[in-house]
């Protein structure tokens, strides 16, 4: 069946971010770290040079992606454990 959650979610990067991932079409892995780097880089490049007819909000994606990283800064900044 279809997996209740995806595959790979950016929260996953910053709470593992050595834990390796693979991509569907490399047959070597990649750290989780790098592997949102590269989602955030090809998202801003497609928000200002998509083609006509795209309709994914690449601005959406790199906006979430910028307010996850600040809410789990945030998070560890307020909950260090001394």
């Amino acid at each position: 069946g279809i997996p209740a959650e995806p595959l790979f979610r950016s929260r996953d990067a910053m709470i593992y971010p050595n834990v390796n991932t693979y991509f569907m079409f490399l047959p070597f892995p990649i750290k989780a770290k790098y592997m949102v780097l590269i989602f955030f880089i090809l998202d801003l490049a497609l928000g200002f040079h998509g083609g006509e007819g795209d309709t994914i909000a690449h601005f959406a994606h790199v906006g979430g992606l910028i307010t996850g990283f600040l809410i789990i800064l945030l998070w560890r900044l307020t909950h260090r454990s001394n």
